[in-house]
């Protein structure tokens, strides 16, 4: 498995989206709270783990249908180069990591409110990739 099929497989490109986690640090102005904004980058960190999961995992059950499409058969696992079987163990492994930063967000948290969001935002991330990664067939 080379880097760049990996870094393909993850798709970091995509982690852009997750930057949305940042405005709580604009809107609450706490932009120079150092704890905020290390908070704040775990959650972001914690995110991309999940969405490199549900890509991962998309790609694994979608390769013989993405080997069939244009422009998704130069996907690394669709193209060959990462096999269903190593992509499939990479996504449970990402999202094994995501919900353990979630876990370890909730025991760090000084607040419950934060403490229920960093847990449930991580928990919903984390599995909707898993849902749609299920169902998006079937749709």
């Amino acid at each position: 498995m080379k880097a760049a099929d990996l870094a393909a497989l993850l798709r970091p490109a995509q982690w852009i989206k997750n930057g949305f986690v940042f405005a709580a640090l604009v809107f609450s102005l706490h932009l120079t709270d150092r704890a905020a904004v290390a908070r704040t980058v775990a959650a972001f960190v914690v995110f991309c783990l999940a969405s490199s999961a549900a890509y991962a995992g998309n790609d694994c059950l979608d390769a013989a249908r993405d080997g069939l499409h244009r422009s998704k058969r130069s996907r690394p696992v669709a193209a060959g180069r990462i096999l269903p079987r190593q992509a499939a163990l990479l996504s449970l492994a990402l999202a094994g990591l995501a919900l353990a930063g979630a876990a370890l967000a909730i025991a760090n948290a000084a607040v419950d409110l934060e403490r229920d969001a960093a847990v449930g935002l991580a928990s919903v991330a984390t599995a909707l990739g898993a849902v749609y990664t299920g169902f998006k067939g079937i749709m």
